[in-house]
């Protein structure tokens, strides 16, 4: 089992950089907030690319202090809320790899978490922009732990018909070179993953971050998040 301080350095002399790429504020603490913590405090630099700013300029005002509580810079992507597409994901995050080249590109895998069609989108934004470079970065897709995503899932369906996908979706990207990886969250990463989730405060129902998509998924601590490494399939080598 891989740990994130177990990966190899980069080839050349840059150092190692983490980029993470979600969809909206607050993806970053439901998808990868101990990979953020984690590289940080190995002295990463350790960027989070939001594409959308969840339609309000109050929600990119959240993003960026949860982000800093988690040690990650902000970088917005200027896309709709509610309307990515792949090929617009792909042109911001390949972009975005060029002039920040990362260690490790890390996002949702192809499920969405909960079958999001922006999160999906965005995933498929990311495989595709590593297809274009000559070298692409190791990738990091979240596995999501489905006895509280699929409770998500259904509520959210509910609510918002038009962006959750009805039928089933991709659950698994294809990698080449697969390995686990697992970062444990112990108590004191844990108070700091919900305080990052309290600076989300126009989406949470109650003062209580554990409240957040109605308590189906921090309600109870998770003692590990969960990863598959490896690189894209079909991407160079």
């Amino acid at each position: 089992m891989k740990t994130l301080a177990t990966l190899p350095p980069p080839a050349d002399t840059r150092e190692p950089a983490l980029l993470g790429v979600v969809a909206h504020p607050d993806d970053e603490v439901l998808c990868m907030p101990a990979l953020l913590l984690h590289a940080a405090g190995l002295g990463w630099r350790t960027q989070l690319l939001v594409l959308t700013d969840g339609g309000s300029r109050e929600r990119r005002a959240e993003v960026e202090e949860s982000a800093a509580l988690l040690g990650a810079s902000v970088l917005h992507g200027g896309l709709d809320d509610g309307a990515v597409r792949e090929h617009e994901a792909r042109d911001v995050v390949l972009d975005t790899m060029i002039c920040n080249p990362p260690t490790l590109l890390a996002t949702m895998d192809l499920d969405g978490m909960y079958g999001h069609g922006d999160h999906v989108a965005t995933t498929r934004g990311v495989l595709a922009a590593c297809l274009e470079l000559a070298s692409g970065p190791r990738l990091a897709l979240r596995i999501a732990p489905p006895e509280r995503m699929g409770r998500v899932r259904r509520a959210l369906k509910r609510r918002y018909p038009g962006l959750i996908a009805t039928g089933a979706v991709d659950e698994r990207a294809p990698l080449v070179d697969e390995r686990p990886l697992a970062l444990a969250i112990g108590p004191r990463d844990e108070a700091t993953i919900l305080g990052a989730l309290a600076c989300h405060r126009s989406q949470l129902p109650t003062d209580d971050p554990r409240s957040f998509l109605g308590g189906g998924v921090f309600a109870a601590p998770l003692p590990t998040e969960r990863w598959r490494l490896g690189r894209a399939a079909g991407a160079p080598r």
